[in-house]
């Protein structure tokens, strides 16, 4: 039988823990926030547990019942800034993409604003001081917000011959984050705004040549073309088994550094250059680039110096090459007959 008063104790006790785990929520939120606002100004280390419950409006007693520790809060409020810190940037930048957006985040992250109202914005010019010598947790959640910013700006970076488009993406990070520190440092000074504007001049991609340069023709002097063959047989040579060793995987490693492996059609011009008595690279070898090559589709010649060695060549051999050199070029569009460089 149904104890009807046990019922109604029951149900009013669960009306007062609703408010009270309601209160609790609405009191941890005050002081993440309060936290969170006292750390991107002062840093980790400087916002005591004293300041931030302060600035929640609560006393330090209060404290123990939100966490076991500071580094608990600490950690918890890192980790809530850096997702709210994503979210505010991604509404910020919405559709824009390619350099626009590149140019936009850079912009809004070294610009006054952020400089002199650090309790909106990024914490990591704050805290990456602190974080150096902090504990593992804290440090793996920077690197999780690394991580993250560079996942969102990378796709947008255009790559340039000396670097891929992840390494100028963490190299602009680099310059916000730096160009920020330096400038709150120096507020109140002209050279404040001078180190925003250099930083945002260079970290936004733009009057940057990010065109990769492509390969115009090869000129291969008395190369190896096929390690493999040198390994063992009639064409082998003691110094390339002295290269690869004795591994087992050796005529794989040979093949993947041989270019004969690579031969294919859409290769540029290639002019290979060797005397047909070279003791050290068979000269059979650049016949059969030379052939594989022409198979391919592509654009070669093999100019063969009659009875020379590896290199070395007289004088007047010198001037026959460099004249068929500057003859293959021209030939294929890459200088004029004069040698000068062409417009193409």
């Amino acid at each position: 039988m149904v104890n009807m008063r046990d019922v109604e104790h029951n149900v009013a006790m669960q009306k007062v823990k609703a408010p009270r785990a309601e209160v609790k929520h609405t009191t941890h939120r005050r002081i993440v926030t309060s936290a969170s606002r006292l750390m991107r100004r002062k840093g980790l280390t400087r916002a005591s547990v004293m300041d931030v419950m302060r600035g929640a409006g609560l006393t330090v007693g209060g404290f123990y019942a939100h966490f076991r520790s500071k580094r608990a809060m600490d950690l918890e409020v890192l980790e809530q800034t850096f997702d709210e810190v994503r979210a505010r940037s991604d509404a910020l930048l919405g559709d824009a993409a390619g350099l626009d957006r590149l140019a936009r985040a850079v912009a809004h992250y070294l610009s006054a604003t952020h400089r002199d109202r650090p309790e909106d914005g990024c914490p990591v010019p704050a805290v990456v001081a602190d974080l150096t010598s902090a504990d593992q947790d804290l440090r793996l959640a920077l690197g999780r917000f690394f991580e993250r910013w560079t996942e969102r700006l990378a796709p947008h970076a255009p790559e340039t011959a000396h670097a891929s488009a992840r390494e100028r993406t963490l190299a602009t990070i680099a310059l916000c984050v730096g160009g920020v520190t330096i400038a709150r440092a120096l507020r109140g000074q002209p050279l404040s705004d001078e180190f925003l504007r250099a930083c945002a001049g260079i970290g936004n991609f733009r009057g940057f040549d990010t065109t990769i340069p492509k390969v115009a023709a090869i000129i291969n002097w008395y190369g190896i073309t096929d390690v493999t063959e040198m390994l063992a047989g009639p064409n082998a040579r003691s110094y390339a088994a002295q290269w690869l060793g004795g591994a087992a995987n050796r005529n794989d490693v040979a093949r993947s550094v041989s270019p004969l492996t690579y031969v294919r059609a859409g290769l540029p011009p290639i002019l290979s250059i060797q005397g047909d008595a070279d003791p050290i690279v068979p000269f059979s070898q650049n016949v059969r680039l030379t052939e594989a090559l022409t198979k391919a589709g592509a654009m070669t010649e093999l100019v063969a110096v009659p009875g020379a060695g590896h290199g070395n060549f007289k004088a007047e051999e010198r001037t026959q090459i460099y004249l068929k050199i500057r003859a293959f070029l021209a030939k294929n569009g890459l200088v004029t007959p004069s040698g000068r460089e062409s417009s193409r």
